[in-house]
């Protein structure tokens, strides 16, 4: 996963309340979203350029 990828998938999972969703026509639950969390954690902590919207939505 690549920071450019990873956050609107993470405001969608963030705005349907961490439950399960489908997006771009794959289902999504808790232990993918526990992968994409740490991959985004990764990338903040490297210095992985990502949106303005992601840095603030969840650091």
């Amino acid at each position: 996963m690549d920071a450019a990828g990873g956050p609107p998938h993470f405001l969608a999972e963030q705005a349907a309340d961490w439950g399960p969703i489908q997006y771009k026509g794959e289902l999504h639950d808790r232990a993918t979203y526990r992968y994409f969390w740490s991959c985004l954690q990764r990338a903040a902590v490297t210095g992985v350029p990502m949106s303005d919207e992601a840095r603030a939505a969840f650091f």
